[in-house]
């Protein structure tokens, strides 16, 4: 059985009835958003039996209004919860749910039929790949392959409230009118879908009594930190390894150089000629900043004949301002800059 924790806390303090300590502190709270969700049974709790019993009769006979929760609790306080509870002088547990239904009862033949052939189907072709309990990667920590799945929800509150497909986040997802929230993803389910599933949630969402599915995936491993550290270069300590042999040792004059020389003479390949200094000089520029040399830049550069004319350009270039804006780009690319619709899982920049 399933019980509403704040509109049973609302009934027993419209009607002074004996009721669980923490239906009466949700319900002055205020707090009827918030997922509570618990199966149980009436003999768990026999000084609230006849409580319960008259709160799902109630319910059922439209006695009390849900619309009527917030006002009643909001109304009431928490002294007066106090005092309820002193009367009752009793002190258990409540359970929630978005509507206050048993499940048996609550499904009829013919709705549990046009469930297995208007709603199953449904979810199965489009929402269990990454909503149920068989996802090899569950996405937002949402069930939709049982009731109870659906009703305790994922990361952004309860799929569905039954009778209430307005409010239901399943409906808003598949009526498409939200761009910021559409599913599924990659295509919209047809109009007579989104009828037959509306028309679900607004009957109560019946489901039929079968055993709660079960996952099939296993945990995955943690990461040993220690192994990886061991085995990563990154947490290895420098060290100074021999250079490789090379043929032409004249050719290079930087260490570094010898790398690349001996994988060309590896391929029977020789390393092309020095450029000339208008060569030179355009490909710092373009490498470092993204941007041509001036002709100014070109003809001061190749009349400068000192040692330290190349190292004095690069020093420059690096200490330029383009010189940031050029690889920040790269950054702001991995980031998706200015791309918030791209992709589903894209947030607003």
């Amino acid at each position: 059985m399933q019980i509403d924790i704040f509109r049973l806390g609302v009934y027993c303090l419209r009607s002074a009835r004996p009721c669980p300590r923490r239906a009466l502190d949700t319900a002055w709270r205020g707090a009827h958003n918030t997922q509570r969700l618990i199966t149980v049974e009436l003999d768990t709790w026999p000084s609230h039996r006849h409580t319960i019993q008259s709160f799902i009769r109630g319910v059922g006979n439209g006695k009390f209004r849900a619309e009527d929760a917030a006002t009643t609790a909001r109304g009431r306080g928490r002294e007066k919860a106090s005092s309820v509870w002193k009367s009752a002088g009793t002190i258990a547990v409540a359970v929630f749910a978005a509507g206050v239904t048993t499940r048996a009862a609550a499904a009829t033949a013919d709705q549990l039929a046009l469930f297995e052939k208007n709603v199953r189907p449904v979810l199965a072709e489009n929402c269990y790949k990454c909503h149920s309990h068989k996802s090899k990667k569950l996405k937002a920590n949402l069930y939709l392959d049982s009731r109870e799945g659906m009703l305790r929800g994922g990361d952004n509150g309860p799929a569905i409230r039954p009778g209430d497909p307005a409010n239901s986040r399943l409906i808003e997802a598949i009526g498409y009118e939200n761009v910021d929230f559409q599913m599924p993803p990659k295509k919209r389910l047809s109009a007579a879908d989104v009828k037959n599933l509306t028309a679900w949630v607004a009957m109560g969402a019946p489901w039929p009594n079968e055993r709660a599915p079960t996952s099939v995936r296993q945990a995955a491993p943690g990461i040993d930190i220690a192994k990886r550290m061991r085995e990563h270069w990154a947490w290895k300590p420098v060290e100074r390894r021999p250079l490789p042999p090379v043929r032409d040792r004249s050719w290079s004059h930087n260490p570094i150089d010898l790398y690349i020389l001996a994988k060309l003479e590896s391929k029977g390949m020789k390393p092309a000629g020095p450029a000339d200094r208008r060569t030179l000089i355009r490909r710092a520029y373009m490498d470092l900043i993204g941007l041509p040399p001036t002709p100014e830049e070109v003809d001061a550069f190749v009349k400068d004949q000192s040692t330290s004319a190349f190292a004095d350009v690069v020093d420059r270039l690096l200490a330029s301002k383009h010189f940031g804006e050029r690889w920040a780009r790269h950054w702001l690319d991995l980031f998706r800059y200015a791309n918030s619709r791209g992709h589903e899982f894209d947030f607003n920049l």
